[in-house]
């Protein structure tokens, strides 16, 4: 399939009439207001406390990618996102990454997209559930930032980190931010907002809310419309994905939300089996996602959502069992292969080397005949830059 990596608030819509509130009052002011996040790439939410790495497991699935051209600049210019400045290369290299302007394309149904989101503004009480979702997501990811970093305090700060249009240019200053959500003004005051939204919240409050929630639809709204025009899958922000859901299950949008279920899916699956999944190099996971032998990882994906397999303990258990077992078999025939070659040592001259070349073809043979099946496995345990404890693919 092909993906869309999102670009968080790309047109940078209704962020310009942004309302936002000092931390004590509701005393609104209106500021030209660009949150640091936008047009940032999405980026894996188990590891930013000790760098910014991107979300491998979508470009297991993916066959091409999409990114905006303000984002693909942003990459290219700040260090932090060296990780994905090399990713981005090796794509281009393989003609598997487009760099496009989303703006230009959704442009044309702006009218639309207002509508569609004014729609979900006008409804506000039956997306209470998602955005208390989103809100507790994103404060799980910035707890355990901190855990993972001790570089979020605002000392040394550069100057400019406070003007409301700086784009951070240190993992110490996006650590910073991240005490902040990606809109401004999302904090647990609103959070209370939508737990009262029923318990006779005052209208005002209810204006500020939505005021504060209104980028976040949006920017929902603006790429389902850009996935349609592409005809792509979305892949953004893991705390913004309670939105997603909701809008696929309203919409009945059953490839996009299929697409997001194997995203899902694969998320667990690394997360289960390569906790801290981080290629040895950006070329060796191309490598990786070129080799056929990967199609049957795809294939454990699909059917582990056709046949509602979750990816637990259970499973790890078995898979690593069914790991072992071929393992011990391996280790059988090798060892009837060195009883079975062992009377060519007795031929003259060419006994000794006849021996331990026909005893090495024979055992790549037969470990790639046991391990067949779950080559991928193998392969992900070798490019993952973390030691193996299993033999690598032959």
């Amino acid at each position: 399939m092909d993906v869309i990596l999102s670009s968080f608030c790309f047109n940078n819509y209704k962020l310009s009439q942004h309302k936002t509130s000092n931390w004590y009052t509701y005393e609104p002011r209106y500021t030209k207001l660009k949150s640091p996040f936008t047009c940032l790439p999405p980026i894996s939410m188990r590891s930013a406390g000790g760098s910014i790495s991107p979300d491998y497991s979508v470009f297991f699935l993916g066959e091409s990618f999409y990114i905006d051209t303000e984002t693909a600049e942003i990459v290219e210019k700040k260090p932090m996102f060296h990780k994905h400045k090399e990713l981005f290369n090796c794509l281009k290299e393989l003609g598997r990454l487009k760099t496009i302007d989303y703006g230009q394309i959704i442009r044309p149904y702006h009218h639309l997209i207002e509508k569609s989101y004014k729609l979900d503004v006008s409804r506000m009480n039956e997306w209470r559930g998602e955005f208390m979702e989103l809100y507790n997501i994103w404060n799980s990811f910035v707890t355990s930032a901190r855990e993972q970093s001790s570089h979020y305090d605002n000392d040394g700060m550069n100057p400019g980190f406070y003007d409301p249009t700086y784009l951070p240019n240190s993992m110490k200053e996006i650590l910073f931010l991240l005490k902040h959500s990606m809109v401004p003004g999302l904090d647990y005051k609103i959070h209370e907002n939508l737990r009262n939204w029923d318990k006779g919240l005052n209208p005002e409050y209810k204006k500020y809310t939505e005021d504060i929630l209104s980028p976040y639809l949006v920017h929902v709204n603006s790429n389902l419309c850009l996935a349609d025009c592409l005809n792509a899958s979305i892949h953004d922000w893991a705390d913004l994905t309670p939105l997603y859901r909701k809008k696929f299950e309203e919409s009945l949008r059953i490839n996009h939300s299929n697409e997001s279920k194997q995203q899902h899916a694969c998320e667990q699956f690394i997360k289960l089996m390569f906790p801290s999944f981080t290629p040895k190099s950006e070329k060796s996971l191309m490598k990786l996602l070129s080799d056929k032998r990967m199609d049957n990882f795809r294939e454990t994906i699909t059917k582990s959502i056709d046949n509602n397999i979750s990816f637990d303990n259970d499973f790890a258990n078995n898979l690593l069992k069914e790991i072992i077992s071929k393992e011990e078999r391996i280790t059988y025939y090798k060892n009837l292969i060195g009883w079975l070659t062992m009377p060519l040592t007795l031929i003259p001259w060419a006994g000794a080397p006849l021996e331990k070349g026909s005893k090495i073809l024979l055992e790549k043979i037969v470990e790639k005949r046991v391990r067949k099946d779950k080559a991928w496995f193998y392969m992900l345990s070798e490019v993952n830059l973390k030691k193996n404890l299993l033999p690598e693919p032959s």
